[in-house]
């Protein structure tokens, strides 16, 4: 079975303070959007000082590094999860909304 036929899965926000954008998403497919800055490939892991490029709906890479990873949420009772809980959390989801195991936060910086 591959992730992205799961019912569930991990929710991601990538979250830039400096620019106030927010990519929140808890759909596998969509994080195809995120790439390694220098090889383009999608990224599989995420570590502090890592240099990634989003692919935005305006059609251009923007480039980050990442300055923070958290991993938050970690109920026993999924229904506790709630878009939107955390107040650096996005206003909107994207791609296919699911339910979450629990969340991963990601804090990154622009880079340019």
């Amino acid at each position: 079975m591959l992730a992205s036929q799961l019912p569930y899965y991990v929710k991601f926000t990538f979250n830039c303070r400096a620019s106030k954008e927010c990519y929140s998403t808890s759909d596998k497919e969509y994080l195809s959007f995120f790439r390694y800055k220098t090889t383009k490939e999608p990224i599989s892991t995420l570590r502090i000082g890592d240099e990634i490029s989003i692919y935005t709906d305006e059609g251009v890479f923007k480039d980050y590094v990442i300055t923070g990873v958290e991993v938050r949420d970690i109920f026993d009772n999924l229904e506790l999860m709630n878009f939107g809980a955390h107040s650096e959390d996005c206003e909107e989801i994207s791609g296919k909304e699911k339910k979450c195991l629990f969340s991963i936060f990601v804090t990154m910086d622009l880079n340019k």
